[in-house]
C-alpha cells in the first residue's frame, strides 16, 4: 500500500443526496464553515443507501470558499481535544471550485496550539510554505476518501467552492491505512493507478 496516497475515489452516488428543502447556507464574506447533523441536510433514502454500503453518516461539515480565498495554512482536523485524537479521514465532494485543489503535507515535528473554527471545531495549523507537499488533487464532484489527520490545505482559483465533508460513526482516529483497508474490503474504494 502506498502511504503517500492521501485520497481515493469512492463508489458513492451523491446525485440525489439532499433533502428537498435543503438550501446552501449563506456565507458571510469569502469563507464559511457549518457543522450540521446529517438528517438536516441529506434525505433519509440517501442516508440509508450509504449506511447499507458501510458508511453510517451522522454529520456533515459544509465549507464555502470564494474566488481566490485560498487557505494560508495547512491544518489537521481534531476529533477530541483532551486526550488529543485526530480526525484521520473524511468523505468529501465539491460543487464548483473547478480550478481549486486540495493539497497534503508531511506533518512537521514542531507542535502547534489548538485553534477553533467559527463552527467550533478544533484544528492545528502550520504555515504551508514551510511544509513538504506530498500530493494534490482537484476533489471535484466525485466522492473522495480524504486524509485529514495530516496537514492539508485548499488552493482556490476563480470559481467559488462548496465542499461537503461527511463524517461517519466509523472511529475518526483509526489510522489512515486501516480506513483505506476498510473501504477496500467494503468494495467502496476505487483503486488508483499511481
Amino acid at each position: 500500500m502506498n502511504d503517500k496516497h492521501c485520497w481515493y475515489d469512492l463508489d458513492i452516488d451523491v446525485k440525489n443526496c439532499f433533502k428537498p428543502d435543503f438550501k446552501f447556507p449563506t456565507p458571510n464574506g469569502r469563507y464559511g464553515i457549518w457543522d450540521k447533523l446529517a438528517w438536516d441536510v441529506f434525505n433519509m433514502d440517501w442516508l440509508k443507501y450509504v449506511s447499507a454500503k458501510g458508511l453510517p453518516v451522522y454529520s456533515v461539515m459544509i465549507f464555502y470558499r470564494g474566488p481566490y480565498a485560498s487557505t494560508l495554512g495547512a491544518h489537521v482536523d481534531i476529533s477530541v481535544v483532551e486526550p488529543l485524537l485526530l480526525t484521520n479521514f473524511a468523505i468529501n465532494w465539491v460543487y464548483g471550485g473547478r480550478d481549486s485543489t486540495m493539497s497534503w503535507y508531511e506533518t512537521p515535528l514542531a507542535e502547534k496550539k489548538i485553534d477553533y473554527t467559527p463552527a467550533g471545531t478544533a484544528y492545528k495549523v502550520w504555515n504551508k510554505w514551510e511544509l513538504n507537499k506530498i500530493e494534490s488533487d482537484a476533489i471535484g464532484e466525485s466522492v473522495k476518501l480524504v486524509r485529514t489527520g495530516i496537514p492539508h490545505s485548499i488552493e482556490m482559483g476563480s470559481d467559488p467552492r462548496w465542499c461537503f465533508s461527511a463524517r461517519t460513526s466509523i472511529h475518526h482516529d483509526y489510522e489512515w491505512d486501516h480506513v483505506v483497508g476498510m473501504m477496500r474490503k467494503q468494495k467502496l474504494l476505487v483503486e488508483r493507478d499511481v
